[in-house]
């Protein structure tokens, strides 16, 4: 069956997020009012709040930055299975619905990079990219899904203990055939670190392809 990215929405890929660490405010963002500093440009003056105050008033605009992606491939098609794939059925599915997504961050000019415990040359390297941008590095990326070797280079519980100090992207997709517990705590560490994650869960029923937001 034709896999659907139904559930990979606007709201998950697009736009801005807020953040405490960009130096210049974005005027697209506002949380309320303030008292004019004499810092602020003139245009940000709410002139219906400086009405009801009696005091100059300005926006007070909050602070974004623009999106960028993790995206982290579980080859383990089982928790229990050793270094070969059992289902392959299963694992092949989810590296067509990568190119899918990558497809998606072409599009929308999401950069991206591209995590999984698996290598491309029968090694124990895993694959582990920086981040991508535009048309080359999109086919940059197709050419390392279909090098994919079936086995693992590492149980996934360890690896995303490996990887995550190399996570800086906004936005992390977890895309595996199981969620653990393991797993799950991993995702509550990048969300105390301000990221959102999202889980999409492979399996042969297709109303459960793509799992429910972890946090959004």
């Amino acid at each position: 069956k034709e896999i659907e990215i139904k559930d990979l929405n606007n709201n998950f890929l697009f736009g801005d997020i807020l953040t405490q660490k960009n130096l210049v405010s974005d005027p697209f963002f506002r949380k309320g009012v303030k008292e004019y500093t004499f810092c602020e440009p003139l245009s940000d003056i709410n002139w219906l709040a400086t009405a009801q105050t009696g005091d100059l008033m300005v926006y007070d605009n909050d602070f974004t930055t623009d999106k960028n992606a993790t995206v982290i491939f579980n080859m383990q098609s089982s928790v229990t299975e050793g270094d070969t794939v059992q289902n392959k059925d299963l694992i092949e599915k989810g590296i067509k619905l990568l190119a899918k997504i990558f497809k998606i961050f072409l599009q929308t000019g999401v950069p991206f990079k591209f995590f999984t415990n698996a290598s491309i040359d029968n090694s124990k390297n895993s694959v582990e990219t920086e981040e991508f941008y535009g048309n080359d590095f999109y086919e940059t990326t197709l050419q390392i899904l279909a090098k994919l070797k079936l086995s693992r280079t590492d149980y996934f519980a360890p690896y995303l203990q490996s990887v995550k100090s190399k996570i800086s992207s906004t936005d992390v997709i977890i895309i595996s055939v199981f969620i653990n517990k393991e797993i799950t705590d991993f995702a509550e560490l990048l969300i105390q670190d301000g990221k959102r994650v999202k889980f999409i869960i492979l399996s042969n029923s297709t109303d459960n392809d793509l799992a429910k937001n972890y946090n959004t």
